[in-house]
């Protein structure tokens, strides 16, 4: 990496005119696309369209020879939610936006640091690593300040954050490649946490990265070969122990025959829309189950089903539900959907009347792992909620616990004064299901009134109920 007096930026093999393109034209669209005009088209092929920045083909060349001399210090840079940007505003504003964001950070180009669009709304820095230690904070902060005053575009302001993946060579990567995945899989575990992070790159990003990729293609398979179990827990009426209903659970074991725990394949199939298929599968077998068990018993048994935020805001889902109640034959109001309140605090104006259809057929609608999220109570007040399930945090103390109690009193009065039903979860013995209904929580469960099991152990009469 050089540049000349005048604030110019070379890369190794580049061509005059791209090497002695000033940094300030990088700030003007007009410019940058005249400049490209005159660039033959090997030149044009390294460089980024709208910025006129190195793009990624050419900095992992820069890369690449820069590692071989020194350790280096790697910063990525994401302008966070910039897809909403471009969706609110169009794509031409999201254009100028980028344009200005590569001028901003091409002016900090020195002779020992490139900065470089790898494409999209995706920008890297690299720089050489600090006697001293590292110094990526510093660059960080840099970068930052770069971005917190407003942009304007035809008299609209516009403020951008930004999150950051930071890592160094040679200790996380010793190719070009290497450290820009290392850098890479530091910003997706950033984002993973919240928005505006800046997070250096460990080794156990990669291993959960390699994992949640393990596991993607396994739970495709599954899907693929039906190889997904759905058991059912028994859910309990505090009064007299009898059982009002089920909750359908899935569970997977792999090719190797070990189980996969839910809390690990579950945000998987969210983060990568597996959630879609195998939602569908759980609600058609549990929506089956529940005629079945209905027809047996002849008790109007009810059916509990776990939705995630991703499918509640499918266009599809009212249809997928609406489907699987009519092949099984399942009455609605035996059907009841199960939202945790992160789904709720999402769920937008679609959404909410997605829930609200769903209650006029008569499906409950409940508030799973309530207490747990920061949106409780204005998911009580504001949106449609027929049930709350306390979350087995609050339980597993009881009643010894004074906290604990003065904490699930508080929700069993609010509940009731909602008009809301409340079920306990996590119910292990006999002393919290007596305290619990004493209080007034009419229904619970949890291992000590039965674990989850498959269908068959309750259709074939082998658990009698």
């Amino acid at each position: 990496m050089s540049n000349d007096e005048t604030g110019t930026v070379a890369l190794s093999g580049q061509c005059p005119l791209v090497a002695t393109l000033p940094v300030s034209a990088q700030c003007d669209p007009e410019f940058c696309q005249k400049a490209l005009n005159l660039l033959p088209l090997e030149f044009c092929s390294r460089l980024d369209g709208l910025t006129v920045l190195p793009n990624r083909r050419a900095f992992l060349i820069a890369l690449d020879q820069a590692m071989a001399e020194r350790p280096l210090q790697l910063v990525l840079l994401d302008i966070d939610r910039f897809g909403d940007l471009n969706a609110c505003f169009g794509m031409a504003v999201g254009d100028r936006l980028l344009t200005e964001v590569g001028g901003r950070l091409a002016s900090l180009q020195s002779p020992d640091r490139l900065v470089a669009c790898l494409g999209g709304d995706m920008f890297a820095t690299v720089e050489p690593l600090a006697p001293a230690g590292p110094a990526i904070p510093v660059l960080v902060d840099k970068l930052s300040e770069l971005l917190t005053s407003a942009i304007d575009i035809d008299d609209t302001s516009y403020f951008l954050t930004s999150s950051f993946g930071l890592a160094q060579s040679p200790k996380d990567g010793a190719t070009a490649s290497a450290l820009l995945e290392a850098a890479e899989a530091a910003l997706a575990e950033g984002k993973r946490w919240g928005r505006g992070s800046a997070v250096t790159f460990r080794p156990e990003f990669v291993r959960d990265r390699g994992r949640a990729a393990w596991l993607a293609q396994g739970l495709q398979r599954a899907l693929e070969g039906d190889r997904l179990q759905v058991v059912y827990q028994p859910q309990i009426e505090l009064r007299d122990s009898s059982i009002f209903g089920f909750e359908a659970l899935v569970r997977w074991t792999d090719e190797a025959g070990q189980a996969v725990s839910p809390t690990d394949f579950i945000p998987v199939a969210e983060q990568t829309g597996l959630i879609t298929r195998l939602g569908a599968v759980v609600m058609t077998k549990a929506c089956q189950f529940g005629a079945e068990i209905r027809r047996k018993t002849g008790r109007p048994l009810t059916i509990a089903v776990n939705v995630s935020a991703v499918q509640l805001h499918r266009h599809d889902f009212l249809a997928t539900v609406e489907r699987a109640l009519k092949v099984a034959g399942l009455p609605p109001e035996a059907l009841e959907i199960e939202l945790t309140e992160r789904a709720l605090l999402e769920a937008n104006r679609d959404a909410v009347a997605v829930l609200a259809e769903l209650r006029r057929w008569g499906v409950v609608v409940s508030l799973d792992d309530f207490g747990t999220g920061y949106s409780s109570l204005g998911c009580l007040t504001s949106l449609p909620i027929d049930r709350i399930k306390l979350d087995r945090s609050f339980i597993e103390q009881l009643p010894r616990d004074f906290r604990s109690v003065e904490v699930v009193l508080a929700v069993l009065r609010l509940a009731r004064s909602l008009s809301i039903d409340s079920l306990a979860e996590g119910i292990e013995g006999a002393e919290q299901a007596e305290f619990l209904r004493r209080c007034g929580c009419r229904r619970a469960q949890g291992y000590h009134f039965g674990r989850p099991e498959p269908a068959e152990a309750f259709l074939s009469g082998q658990i009698r109920f």
